[in-house]
């Protein structure tokens, strides 16, 4: 086999390196210059379409939690932030800086709408807190923030002008749960909570159902204590004796407790949570959480 000359060698090798590289470069660029022709059209197109359908975006929780889903796999979350929740990636950064930039010329004060959501939250819960010890329920958050926001005129918990479309959006635990969230780098405690409330029984087996409960303090809730609001939200008299909690519990999954132990989950969620009231004027006393008994008032 014939082979040539070593110099020779080194400098096909180094054309031929020379080559590739240049072709490389010729092919990002080429690369480059049709991703930013798409994002050009994409840009276009999300731009008509969030501004036609802004106000049905913010009013209609089914249309708002789609756009959103929409948005999520392009890498954008355009309800908590213009551009700052965009999920950045060191191949993709400037492509996801120039996503997150569209947001605040075309979407103004839907990047506030999570936001100002948050405010109302903390604004209910503190209002709220020395009647329930900071547990409440989700539907009762919904009602009272909705009722916040019809009687504010135009303006949100810290003072801010509130667009109509903003006021007048249905509220869903979907919404809650993403404002709760961003409220997390604040660390105020703000969770949500599941509670068994009942059990439904089937053909093959029984499903125990949940209630949601925002907790507002920045302590953890035991089992003993969740169980006792469990029994609370699936109970139709809404209060607890001691001797209802000594009992097994079917309803929510609970077995016989100890009195010793009734007594130390009633006394802690009484004294130290603050999260139940006793009426002592009966007998046995009675044991009510505020938080619990909401689905009576409505």
């Amino acid at each position: 086999m014939r082979r040539g000359g070593g110099l020779a060698a080194l400098d096909r090798q180094t054309n031929t390196t020379s080559s590739f590289a240049d072709l490389s470069s010729d092919l990002s660029a080429a690369q480059l210059s049709e991703l930013r022709t798409q994002l050009s059209t994409f840009s276009t197109a999300l731009r008509s379409f969030a501004t036609t359908h802004r106000t049905q975006i913010l009013r209609d929780p089914e249309f708002r939690h789609a756009f959103q889903k929409m948005c999520a796999s392009l890498g954008v979350d355009p309800l908590s932030g213009s551009g700052s929740a965009v999920k950045a990636s060191s191949q993709g950064g400037g492509l996801s800086k120039r996503l997150g930039s569209i947001w605040a010329d075309i979407l103004p004060g839907l990047s506030d709408f999570q936001y100002d959501l948050g405010v109302q939250i903390i604004d209910v819960c503190l209002s709220t807190r020395a009647l329930n010890g900071g547990m409440i329920a989700m539907d009762e958050l919904i009602l009272r923030i909705m009722a916040l926001r019809s009687g504010v005129s135009g303006r949100n918990g810290a003072g801010a002008s509130i667009d109509s479309s903003v006021a007048a959006a249905v509220i869903t635990p979907e919404d809650i749960a993403r404002s709760i969230q961003l409220l997390e780098p604040l660390g105020s405690g703000y969770t949500i909570i599941n509670l068994p409330s009942s059990t439904s029984s089937s053909s093959n087996s029984k499903t125990p159902q949940f209630r949601q409960m925002v907790r507002s303090v920045p302590r953890e809730l035991d089992m003993d204590a969740q169980t006792v609001l469990g029994i609370l939200l699936a109970s139709d008299s809404n209060y607890v004796t001691l001797d209802s909690l000594v009992r097994a519990q079917p309803s929510v999954s609970k077995q016989a407790w100890t009195e010793e132990r009734a007594k130390v989950v009633l006394e802690g969620m009484l004294m130290g949570e603050g999260t139940l009231w006793v009426d002592d004027q009966t007998h046995p006393p009675r044991y009510y959480s505020l938080a619990a008994a909401t689905s009576m008032l409505e």
